[in-house]
């Protein structure tokens, strides 16, 4: 699951392995109305009954990501996304039900973000190998915010043409 930024320059940030940091500081990126979508494989049993709990009716774009899902059903048989209201209480429970001993695998393996006016953030297979992509219409003091919740620099780059 991945999601274009349609910018030219967008903040990246690499090396974030810390999943329950980044659900924790998420909130400091996104406003409560805004989407984020978990992407899963096989996320832990009782992480993905609160997914399913706390989802919206599923837009476009989720249905797009679950039929994407759907086509990898084979490897991947519990494949499927979760798009919540980046509500900062449901966010904050989330990270608690995770639990300090939980793996980045039991919450998901994609991430992205949405709002009405544009996507936010791109985090393909987050917390392994891929940087986490954030649209450069986002707030410097934001992206700035976020990446010091997870002690990590940020840089500004130009997207690369496909």
């Amino acid at each position: 699951m991945f999601l274009f930024l349609e910018v030219e320059q967008q903040f990246v940030v690499d090396e974030i392995l810390d999943h329950r940091a980044f659900v924790g500081a998420l909130s400091l990126i996104l406003e409560p109305k805004d989407i984020v979508v978990f992407g899963t494989y096989g996320s832990r049993r009782d992480v993905n009954r609160f997914l399913w709990d706390h989802q919206i009716k599923p837009d476009e774009f989720i249905s797009g990501a679950r039929r994407t899902f759907k086509f990898w059903k084979r490897e991947y048989p519990n494949g499927t996304a979760f798009g919540l209201k980046a509500n900062p209480t449901v966010l904050a429970r989330l990270v608690e039900l995770l639990g300090p001993t939980s793996t980045p695998t039991d919450l998901c393996d994609h991430i992205v973000a949405y709002n009405s006016q544009f996507p936010i953030l791109s985090f393909h297979d987050a917390f392994k190998s891929d940087p986490c992509h954030i649209s450069s219409r986002v707030p410097v003091a934001k992206v700035e915010a976020f990446c010091a919740a997870l002690g990590k620099p940020y840089a500004l780059e130009s997207v690369p043409e496909w």
